[in-house]
């Protein structure tokens, strides 16, 4: 019986002793580290200490930091945001001017007593042109586009740069200050009218009153809705495309040598040197590799 037990210490020592170096085995495994580390230290600014560098492979030179953000802020400090056209605006209020127009003209004529100016076909010739072309310049102006008032909508986006307009899906660029709101598209309509009623016994001054009896402030009304969800996609995809790298260095290609000033330029070349190697001596096959020989380093300690 003592023998028995003799034997079943004996085994369940060994049995321990081998969970215990299989416990340590795998601690240290672990705490080995996991990829390859970059052989040279540098810094900014101090001369580069060890022999002179070649690449040994080809690699990327990686942007700063600051470069990313300078292109980012560039970016967006030219994006141009997209408004929606709505074409049934100028339809709904060139339809109500034609509408009202004749009663206008007539109302016009009576207190200025054009009837004894001119004849009556004159006259009927007169309304017929200034209503075509009060339509066209009105039409003209809404597919431009007209800005909504500060108030009117969420709008407070910059437009300083220029917008895009977005018309039955297709997209056109507008020039800065091409695009304006309401009072300055009254004000350009009336300088686009000046000429229209200029006859022999018609002065300006009569020109003016007519404009201002129409009452155009009420026919010209904002078209264009602003498109935050477009303009933000526009942005994320302008953004995606900024490249991380600036070139490539390539395989023996020098990178720098002995006893140079580590300058930003260096330094940004060494740091994408440092991060090539480590991605390389990371890759699943070489980590394979390394975890292996740590095992085989391990067990035979």
């Amino acid at each position: 019986m003592k023998a028995i037990l003799r034997k079943i210490a004996v085994y369940f020592s060994r049995i321990i002793t081998g969970l215990l170096f299989i416990a340590a085995v795998v601690s240290v495994y672990y705490l080995f580290p996991r990829q390859g580390t970059f052989p040279f230290e540098f810094q900014k600014g101090s001369p580069w200490m060890h022999e002179t560098l070649i690449a040994e492979f080809d690699f990327p030179v990686l942007k700063s930091g600051d470069n990313l953000i300078q292109e980012r802020d560039s970016i967006l400090a030219q994006l141009k945001p997209y408004f929606e056209l709505d074409e049934s605006v100028s339809a709904e209020q060139i339809y109500l001017l034609r509408d009202g127009f004749h009663l206008v003209w007539d109302r016009y004529v009576a207190t200025y007593s054009l009837d004894t100016l001119l004849s009556g076909p004159v006259l009927h010739n007169l309304e017929a042109r200034y209503l075509l072309r009060v339509s066209a310049c009105l039409d003209s102006i809404y597919q431009t586009g007209i800005l909504p008032e500060l108030g009117e909508s969420e709008l407070l986006t910059d437009v300083d740069n220029g917008l895009m307009v977005v018309r039955n899906k297709i997209v056109s660029d507008r020039l800065p200050n091409e695009v304006t709101g309401t009072l300055e598209n009254y004000q350009r309509l009336k300088q686009m009218l000046q000429d229209t009623l200029l006859l022999p016994g018609v002065d300006r001054e009569l020109v003016d009153r007519l404009f201002g009896e129409i009452g155009f402030n009420r026919y010209i009304l904002s078209n264009l809705n602003y498109d935050h969800e477009t303009t933000l996609a526009v942005q994320r995809t302008l953004l995606d495309e900024i490249s991380t790298t600036r070139g490539l260095v390539q395989e023996g290609q020098r990178v720098i040598g002995r006893g140079e000033m580590v300058s930003d330029e260096a330094f940004m070349y060494l740091e994408s040197f440092r991060s090539a190697y480590e991605a390389q001596t990371g890759d699943i096959t070489t980590i394979w590799l390394i975890r292996i020989g740590q095992v085989l380093l391990i067990g035979t300690c």
